[in-house]
């Protein structure tokens, strides 16, 4: 079953930011709307295996229909929005099993990414990152969940910045959203299991000291099983752990 999204539960524009978007060339239109539906899906404000319909999205940005269907194909393209048998657009809906192989996914990938950026980061990187660690402190004294998991992701996010390679971001990006609507679905839930929290901050500080010392194989072993840890538990990740996943990363930054 699904549920539809109604005009009333995401209200419409103000009036003078109304005029503004109908005043601008149909590509800041589409990605206007682009932003903002995409928005409502990572806030959680639009739930997984939710309808939307184009009609309602045109009604609630006052446009035509020609930017609306731009900006569902784009959010469609990153899997964001799906459309079912019946031609329906719903918001997609990660089963556990797909959450497994998407954490898998972005386990290597980040090894990667984090294998190349630890090489690359400057002193003003490094201060970023402990600053960006300080608060996760701070968050987790606090038991500030869901302040400690956006900024969890704000850490990797600024990580990822140093790979220097842009693809490897872009994916990162888009496979991050992903994991922000499972952990909206959720309501942080996984987090919030005993020791959970504690398990995932721990590693943050070990991830620091290891970028901070420039070590790429404490930091490639602490990658092996970051991602998904408090969701599936060790043993398990290292039950399922690819055997790219188990090697070392030497060729991966560069290092003979």
């Amino acid at each position: 079953m699904y549920t539809t999204l109604c005009v009333g539960n995401i209200g419409r524009m103000p009036l003078d930011k109304t005029k503004e978007i109908a005043s601008a060339v149909p590509h800041t239109i589409a990605q206007f709307i682009y932003d903002n539906l995409k928005k409502l899906i990572l806030d959680g404000e639009l739930k997984p295996n939710q309808r939307i319909t184009q009609k309602e999205i045109e009604d609630r940005f006052n446009v035509s229909s020609s930017p609306v269907r731009e900006a569902i194909h784009r959010i469609c393209a990153e899997q964001l929005l799906v459309r079912s048998e019946r031609k329906y657009v719903l918001v997609q809906l990660i089963s556990p099993e797909e959450l497994k192989q998407l954490f898998e996914v972005v386990r290597i990938l980040d090894s990667i990414a984090y294998s190349r950026s630890v090489l690359t980061m400057t002193d003003d990187d490094l201060n970023d990152l402990k600053r960006l660690t300080k608060e996760l402190s701070n968050f987790y004294e606090k038991n500030d969940v869901i302040n400690f998991i956006k900024t969890n992701m704000a850490i990797h996010n600024r990580i990822w910045q140093n790979c220097g390679n842009r693809f490897l971001y872009e994916a990162l990006n888009q496979l991050a959203e992903k994991v922000e609507i499972y952990i909206v679905r959720e309501d942080y839930v996984f987090f919030r299991r005993p020791g959970a929290l504690k398990s995932s901050y721990k590693e943050h500080l070990q991830i620091t000291k290891a970028i901070e010392d420039r070590d790429v194989k404490a930091l490639s072993k602490i990658m092996q099983t970051h991602w998904g840890q408090e969701l599936f538990g060790k043993g398990d990740i290292d039950k399922k752990m690819s055997p790219l996943e188990k090697a070392p990363t030497d060729w991966i930054s560069g290092r003979k």
